[in-house]
């Protein structure tokens, strides 16, 4: 049986220093047919370029920047 596929969300702005808490939070999900959608509002620090090393090692992860 196919699992079916969840949906994470989530909306970034300037967080360089505590993102890598949220991405070691979704990545160690036991459950592992997800994708996680971050859309980014302009952050002015490393916040883009940290999500999206994350996304090019992992296709689950994809990072949309109004940038």
């Amino acid at each position: 049986m196919n699992k079916p596929l969840i949906s994470i969300i989530s909306a970034v702005l300037n967080c360089d220093k505590d993102i890598h808490k949220t991405i070691a939070s979704v990545l160690a999900q036991t459950y592992d047919n997800w994708e996680w959608i971050v859309m980014d509002g302009k952050s002015s620090d490393e916040t883009v370029n940290i999500l999206s090393q994350h996304a090019s090692n992992d296709p689950r992860i994809k990072v949309y920047s109004e940038s």
